[in-house]
C-alpha cells in the first residue's frame, strides 16, 4: 500500500498503472499468439507429412501389385503361346 499513498495527490497515476499493465499483457499475449501459430503450423506440417507417406506407400503397393500382376501374366501368356507353337508343330 506504500505504492498507492505515495502517487495518492498524484492525479492520473492510476490511469499510467492501468496503461503499463495493459501494454504488458499487449505483449505478453503477442508472444503466447506467434507462438501458437507456430505449433499449429507445425502440427499442421506433421499431419500432411503423415498423409503424404500414406498415399506415397498406397501408389507403390497398387504399381507392386499391378507390376506383379502384368508380369505374372505376361510370363503365364508366354508359357502357353509356347505350349501351343509346340504343339502346331
Amino acid at each position: 500500500m506504500l505504492f498507492f499513498k505515495q502517487f495518492k495527490n498524484q492525479q492520473g497515476a492510476a490511469l499510467l498503472m492501468v496503461l503499463v499493465a495493459v501494454s504488458l499483457f499487449g505483449l505478453m499475449a503477442g508472444i503466447a499468439g506467434s507462438s501458437w501459430k507456430t505449433i499449429v503450423q507445425r502440427s499442421r506440417e506433421a499431419d500432411l507429412l503423415f498423409k503424404g507417406n500414406q498415399i506415397r506407400e498406397a501408389i507403390g503397393t497398387y504399381y507392386t501389385v499391378f507390376l506383379m500382376q502384368g508380369i505374372l501374366e505376361n510370363n503365364i501368356l508366354s508359357s502357353w503361346k509356347i505350349f501351343f507353337a509346340t504343339l502346331v508343330h
